[in-house]
Formats: C-alpha cells, sequence, structure tokens
C-alpha cells in the first residue's frame, strides 16, 4: 500500500511537472491583495492599485509603501516608465499626479481641462520628462515637455484614420507611442504623433512592454508579440479571472479577484 501511495505521488508531482513546463510559468507567490490595476517600474519594484489606493512591492512581495488621494477618486492608470516621476492618471477629474520614488506628489494635482483637453481620457509618460494626453472631443494626441508646453499635437485622428477612436490606454517605449483602441487594436505612433501601423490585437483593457516584446491577455494566455519580428508566442495560463497584469524581464505579475500573484515564465531564447 505504501509502495503504491509513493507511486501515485510520484506521478502526480511528474504531470505537475509537465503542466508547468507546458505552460510556460511556474508560480512563486501570491498574496491577498485586491487590486484594479498592476505595473512594474525598470528597477523591478511593482506597483498596486485598488481605488484610491497606490502601493509600492519589491520582487519578494514585501510591502514598502503606500499613498492615497482621497479627493480625487479611483486611480484609472499609473505609468512607472520613470520611477523618479510616477504619473498616476485619473480619468473621472481629468487630472494627473506626479509622484516620487515614496508616492508622495511633487506637486498640485495637473488639473488637464486648464490646459485644454476637454475630456481627456488617457495619459502616459514621454520621454525627457514629458507626458501624453489624449482628449476624447478633439480626437488628438498632445504631447507636453516637462514645462507642460504643447511641442506636439496630433491633427483629428478619427477623421485621419477614419475609425471609431476610444482609447483606453498608452505607453511610450523606444521612441514608439503604443495606444490601445479596444475595437481596432494597438495603434503605433512614432515619438511625434505620426500614425505608422496597427497590431491587431483587439478589446484589450491592457498591455504590457518589456524589451522588444508587446504582451497581452487573450483567451486564458499571455500572448507575447515580438516587436521586430511580428511573431507571436503563446503561454498558457491559470484558470483565473484578470483584472490586470504586468511583466519584468522573465516576471509575471496578475491581478485576480482577491489575490495577487507572481510567477516566472520560462521560455527560451528563440
Amino acid at each position: 500500500m505504501l509502495k503504491l501511495i509513493a507511486n501515485i505521488f510520484v506521478l502526480i508531482v511528474f504531470h505537475i511537472g509537465v503542466y508547468a513546463q507546458q505552460s510556460g510559468i511556474n508560480h512563486e507567490f501570491s498574496l491577498p491583495i485586491k487590486a484594479h490595476y498592476v505595473a512594474f517600474d525598470n528597477l523591478g519594484y511593482f506597483y498596486v492599485a485598488n481605488h484610491d489606493e497606490l502601493s509600492k512591492y519589491d520582487l519578494k512581495g514585501e510591502f514598502l509603501l503606500r499613498e492615497s488621494n482621497k479627493v480625487l477618486g479611483d486611480i484609472t492608470t499609473v505609468d512607472v516608465t520613470n520611477p523618479l516621476k510616477i504619473l498616476v492618471f485619473y480619468k473621472d477629474f481629468g487630472q494627473i499626479v506626479f509622484a516620487d520614488t515614496k508616492l508622495a506628489a511633487r506637486s498640485q494635482p495637473l488639473r488637464l481641462n486648464e490646459y485644454g483637453f476637454v475630456q481627456s481620457i488617457s495619459a502616459c509618460t514621454s520621454y525627457d520628462n514629458g507626458f501624453w494626453v489624449f482628449d476624447q472631443v478633439t480626437f488628438q494626441l498632445t504631447r507636453l515637455d516637462r514645462n507642460f508646453n504643447v511641442v506636439n499635437q496630433t491633427s483629428n485622428l478619427q477623421q485621419v484614420l477614419g475609425q471609431e477612436l476610444n482609447p483606453n490606454y498608452m505607453r511610450e517605449q523606444g521612441n514608439w507611442l503604443y495606444v490601445n483602441n479596444p475595437e481596432t487594436g494597438i495603434l503605433v505612433f512614432d515619438i511625434y504623433g505620426t500614425y505608422y501601423k496597427t497590431i491587431p490585437f483587439k478589446h484589450l483593457e491592457k498591455f504590457s512592454i518589456y524589451s522588444n516584446y508587446l504582451y497581452v491577455l487573450e483567451k486564458g494566455a499571455l500572448l507575447q508579440y515580438n516587436l521586430k519580428t511580428a511573431t507571436t508566442r503563446t503561454i498558457l495560463l491559470p484558470e483565473i479571472k484578470v483584472n490586470s497584469f504586468s511583466v519584468y524581464e522573465n516576471h509575471l505579475l496578475l491581478a485576480g479577484a482577491k489575490q495577487l500573484s507572481l510567477y516566472r515564465l520560462i521560455l527560451d531564447k528563440n
């Protein structure tokens, strides 16, 4: 009987190992944390937004900091591309808060309507301490510098592209601006706002970019899209409802309904 139990145990361990290898991920840890948005910075720290609270953790899952601004309501997105100047966007109030490494506000909230943005629905960090804003009334992308001066602005993109635009997420990476328009895909612009192409991943809430790869969630899998070769690799995920995710090096962060989990990606070098 003991030998039979031992054999069964070996088979179970073997099948678990095969599944982990085939799925392309290994579980590292989970934390009982609720979140609607998560993001890695380029130093390996991750940030968790839950309603109006923003928290910071290290790669071991150790809690570091927490900040909250209840006056501005729920956080929409957090851009930690520059961890020294974190962009926290509040869509409902059309405002941006720039935070430091301690999550403390560097200045008073930036009221975008005071700069001519009637209905700003998406924002992100840009190079040289600038930032991008998309306005739903003018359908324009506008880049402002560190002094809040307009340096680049597109024409009406809905007219130019001939498609309805309602972007919910955008990020600048490596001289390109990626704008997620759920109905059509990820629109790619250069750093001057000139349209280049569309990557046809539709109905997304968020994407993640690390190095030369763009990551999206689709039908229970993580898709790794090579930005240079336009090839895609599929990595199976656990069967959980994911609110948000982020990728850093070979780390995958998944925010579920009741917990946050960190996985290690198992990827070859191809």
